[in-house]
């Protein structure tokens, strides 16, 4: 480091990086990235199970030419572990040289996706901003403590859970602390992310740590009340049933935080994993959701989340939005689970969030039964009904979330998409868009284009909705309007959405305005049986419910 190039030399509050110059094999665009930034002391030893804290400065020039490791994980797809416990690293890219950079970019911090029990924000998994980077933004992506070494909560102050959600808010103060550095806008921040990523920005949203911390937010396929990512009420009961893997005896809590805590990180990993297949064989192939996942704190200081989702949902600033869904979203199951489903136990796995009598459940499968499958029973034929029940179930009060937003005192405004498109990116070649479709066509994921095989099969089909995606997001980002500051190619005006005159763009191979409600007969549907699940809540559960007792809304 003798001679330094100035152009990859920047200075932050913690000390001088020198980062390096990335050339796209997507279109050979040329961007500076600034790799395996420290956001956070490394989670070790002691501070294993423990809340971030701020990183340590240092001396001299740090090399941010490499990524950090990824946090330990098993890939869902590798038979090894990866990654290690000294993981909370961030990347950011710029479209210059900051130090050539005289107006601040909007910036827009990514989180990854995974379940919570697995990715990262290496380049060579989450992918890198080839397709934003002529747009003029900074892109930031960190890692984050996933499932038992980000999750495990033992309700005491020393585990209260919720690490990996603290760990992402640090890198958000990180970020506004820093990000001047780059030629970025602390004051112009967009938070931004698919799948289980969406629901932890939108629960970050309602967490009272990351107030002012960003100003916009795109939420692809998923929302704070999603019955996979949410969060959990059994989190003590999966702490005991690790540990019971584990070989740990006994029922003392301290005792327990302790042997875990001097346990090697792989032993741990180990035991999840075999935890993991225990509990598919529970359930006969079926688990849906992360084993340790967000959770109630017990104690209200630093907490993350002290109520349910439920509770909280109308908790956050009004912001600017983009929310969406793909019109497949529900083949995800059947792409990743077991096909050995039966209806009760669909309505059960995920409705679990509310109070359900069984004989609430009984009429509720009735009702589903007829409307989605016209009482056949559930086979490879019912595939494409099976799939409507799924993208329905997950996003049971989505729109009663959209409606609040769009209607609360100081509304920002709330744009609104559902994703058709099928092409050579999509993950599952089926009559519908599966979900995360849509991420593979914002961000250059070459991980998962390796995966399907489908790395240099970019036609102009592909290109037409990366130019229309990229362009309709960068302009969020920049100004919170997707329809400025550049015109879209397809010179169309996305209207916001709006409960008393709904509107959404659906995104195919062209994008074209439409009027009304997603899947409007299905979800009046869900609005019906969510009406009646909630008026009976309260009700007692015992097998002997008299069902005239239950108040039905089914007009």
């Amino acid at each position: 480091m003798d001679t330094v190039n100035e152009k990859f030399l920047v200075t932050t509050k913690q000390g001088k990086l020198l980062g390096t110059e990335y050339v796209s094999d997507y279109n050979n665009a040329r961007y500076f990235a600034f790799l395996g930034i420290p956001y956070a002391k490394p989670p070790l030893g002691g501070l294993r199970f423990m809340p971030p804290e701020p990183p340590s400065p240092w001396n001299g020039i740090r090399s941010a030419k490499r990524p950090g490791k990824d946090c330990l994980h098993k890939l869902v797809w590798a038979k090894t572990n990866t990654g290690s416990e000294d993981c909370l690293y961030l990347n950011v890219y710029t479209p210059e040289a900051p130090c050539e950079i005289k107006t601040p970019k909007s910036v827009c911090v990514m989180v990854h996706s995974g379940g919570n029990a697995w990715g990262s924000a290496a380049p060579d998994y989450y992918g890198t901003p080839d397709f934003l980077v002529h747009h003029d933004v900074i892109m930031v992506a960190m890692n984050y403590r996933l499932h038992v070494f980000g999750f495990l909560n033992l309700d005491l102050p020393q585990c209260s859970g919720n690490m990996g959600m603290k760990d992402i808010i640090m890198a958000l103060c990180w970020v506004k602390e820093n990000i001047e550095c780059f030629g970025g806008d602390p004051n112009n921040i967009t938070l931004c992310g698919n799948s289980s990523a969406a629901t932890n920005i939108h629960l970050i949203m309602i967490s009272p740590l990351a107030k002012g911390l960003f100003n916009k937010a795109i939420l692809q396929g998923g929302y704070a009340l999603s019955p996979l990512w949410s969060y959990q009420e059994n989190h003590r009961e999966r702490a005991d049933e690790l540990a019971q893997v584990l070989g740990f005896k006994g029922n003392h809590t301290k005792r327990l935080l302790r042997y875990l805590k001097q346990l090697p990180a792989e032993d741990i990993v180990e035991a999840l994993n075999k935890l993991r297949k225990k509990l598919k064989e529970k359930t006969r192939g079926r688990l849906y959701n992360s084993i340790f996942m967000v959770s109630i704190e017990a104690f209200e200081e630093g907490a993350f989340l002290t109520r349910s989702p439920r509770e909280m949902i109308h908790n956050n600033d009004p912001i600017p939005l983009v929310w969406d869904v793909c019109d497949g979203e529900g083949l995800h199951a059947l792409a990743v689970n077991s096909w050995d489903f039966t209806l009760p136990e669909i309505l059960r796995e995920n409705l679990w969030m509310y109070k359900i009598s069984p004989k609430t459940l009984q009429i509720l499968e009735k009702e589903v039964a007829e409307f989605y499958f016209s009482n056949k029973d559930i086979s490879r034929i019912t595939v494409p009904e099976l799939v409507d029940l799924f993208s329905d179930i997950w996003y049971i009060e989505w729109y009663d979330v959209l409606n609040f937003q769009a209607t609360r005192p100081n509304a920002q405004p709330l744009f609104l998409y559902l994703f058709k498109f099928r092409g050579a990116l999509n993950f599952v070649n089926f009559l519908v868009a599966c979900h995360a479709d849509e991420c593979v066509y914002f961000i250059y994921h070459k991980v998962f284009l390796r995966i399907t095989n489908t790395e240099n099969v970019i036609t102009s089909r592909e290109q037409k909705v990366i130019d229309n995606m990229a362009t309709f997001m960068t302009n969020f980002m920049k100004t919170g309007n997707v329809n400025t500051p550049i015109q879209n190619k397809t010179t169309i005006d996305w209207k916001p959405y709006h409960s008393d005159d709904p509107h959404y763009l659906e995104f195919d191979g062209e994008v074209e305005m439409k009027k009304g409600i997603i899947n409007e007969e299905r979800t009046r549907f869900w609005q019906r049986m969510m009406k009646m699940i909630k008026e009976n809540e309260n009700l007692p559960t015992e097998n002997d419910i008299d069902i005239e007792n239950l108040k039905l809304h089914q007009q």
